[in-house]
């Protein structure tokens, strides 16, 4: 049973070490995704959601199917950077009683949303049985692998109290600056996204999110499969509670944080 779902952005600066004076700028996503996190914590477990690697992630220009990352895999900050110097965040999903198994089962590194994700749940404190999922382009046309199926279903099944960390962000062109370079319909696309955030609306979300097969790849939105699933995992129980705490564009690209609970 899913009793809270957070949505952060899978902004590298969120990573403790990558991006300290570029974090510095921005208190207020932090803080917003400090407050999205702390929801989480009334749960028996989480399942940390997210796309596969996005065409703008440093070596991960080539897409790939969906990946589970069971607990105990280990999530490092390497892949974010070229350094040989040692990785700034190094920590393994909590809840892995089996290490080897865990890193046999997951075959290949955990792209920038897993890594995101884990640093915010480690910097919150949260160490609940933790299992990433990256959804790649088989999900984009309904082909899910029959391991990442079998998760989505269980989260939406459950017995347990399931709690989902979405790590995804909106079009990546807003502005001139922006990794997309600027393009028309970018703020309009977003805006749908955020509005079906606040509402609580998976149908909505659905929605919005569904339309980004027609979409310009100029656009480089990314997190369409990964928004899609939390939107099916809830959509036969909606969140009863639903809040949008920030929306904007700070590097051309369109971070949401929300927040949605059940009672």
């Amino acid at each position: 049973m899913i009793v809270s779902a957070a949505v952060c952005p899978g902004a590298p600066l969120l990573v403790p070490g990558m991006a300290p004076q570029l974090a510095s700028t921005m208190p207020e996503l932090l803080d917003s995704c400090r407050t999205a996190i702390a929801t989480l914590t009334d749960a028996d477990r989480v399942l940390l959601l997210t796309s596969g690697p996005r065409t703008r992630d440093l070596g991960a220009s080539s897409p790939r199917g969906s990946v589970v990352h069971q607990p105990g895999t280990v999530i490092s900050s390497g892949p974010l950077t070229d350094s040989r110097l040692p990785p700034h965040f190094l920590r393994r999903l909590a809840g892995g009683h089996d290490d080897t198994a865990a890193e046999r089962e997951s075959r290949q590194d955990p792209g920038v949303g897993v890594i995101v994700g884990t640093a915010l749940l480690a910097g919150s404190g949260i160490e609940l049985p933790t299992t990433a999922l990256e959804l790649g382009e088989d999900f984009e046309v309904g082909r899910s692998g029959e391991s990442a199926a079998r998760v989505l279903a269980a989260a939406r099944n459950s017995a347990d109290r399931v709690a989902i960390l979405l790590i995804a962000e909106g079009s990546a062109s807003r502005g001139p600056d922006s990794p997309g370079g600027g393009q028309d319909g970018a703020e309009a696309f977003d805006a749908a996204l955020a509005a079906a955030l606040a509402e609580g609306s998976p149908l909505a979300l659905a929605l919005a999110a569904g339309t980004s097969a027609s979409l310009p790849a100029a656009l480089m939105f990314t997190s369409g499969p990964s928004l899609r699933a939390l939107a099916d995992v809830t959509r036969q129980r909606p969140p009863t509670h639903a809040e949008l705490l920030f929306d904007a564009a700070p590097l051309g690209v369109g971070y949401f944080v929300a927040a949605w609970s059940w009672d």
